[in-house]
């Protein structure tokens, strides 16, 4: 798109949702002539509580329809961290999340689209973390029929193998966040003493 040009499509995100209401978010969308590309963010379902994970996955089908609501053809999913816990058994509730969100997304017309984080993320945002592992976030063959990706180049641009893997998920990548960012961008191993 050239320098300047507008785009008639937008990412929408939840806390901008949350401020004006549902209702008035629709209306402005409509009323701008936007189409909206993905709301972001869903997920964040990791919890040691199994009482939170009930609540993460219920807000999580409050964001399926917000998405709906906006014409949104994707829930952007940030799968959320550990939370103190073993990554196997965090990854592990992600699965179990997305299973059970992808009938309603369905019935919404709304695709869960899996966001994979930097590694040096996956402390704070996101378990899933490598291009070459989103297509195995979903527990079983109906979740990933079901389940989207969305490609977010700060994310993944290291991966020796992103390329062959947007291949690989065809019609499965739901969309691109092409970001920008300034270095250095600091050191992330540092520790504050």
């Amino acid at each position: 798109m050239p320098c300047g040009a507008r785009s008639r499509r937008s990412r929408f995100g939840r806390d901008k949702i949350a401020e004006v209401g549902l209702a008035r978010a629709v209306a402005l969308v409509r009323d701008a002539g936007l189409r909206v590309s993905s709301v972001c963010r869903g997920g964040f379902f990791p919890s040691p509580s199994a009482a939170e994970r009930v609540h993460r996955i219920d807000d999580n089908r409050r964001a399926i329809e917000e998405a709906a609501a906006l014409g949104a053809p994707a829930l952007v999913l940030v799968c959320g961290p550990a939370e103190g816990q073993p990554l196997a058994a965090a990854r592990a509730q992600v699965a179990d999340g997305i299973a059970a969100l992808v009938y309603d997304a369905a019935a919404s017309g709304v695709r869960l689209a899996i966001e994979a984080a930097a590694p040096m993320m996956i402390a704070d945002r996101s378990v899933r973390r490598q291009a070459s592992r989103r297509r195995t976030s979903s527990p079983n063959a109906s979740s990933r029929r079901r389940s989207a990706f969305v490609c977010d180049v700060y994310h993944v641009f290291w991966d020796a193998v992103v390329e062959r893997e947007i291949a690989r998920a065809g019609e499965r990548l739901s969309g691109f966040h092409v970001s920008d960012w300034t270095t250095p961008t600091g050191d992330v191993t540092a520790t504050a003493r």
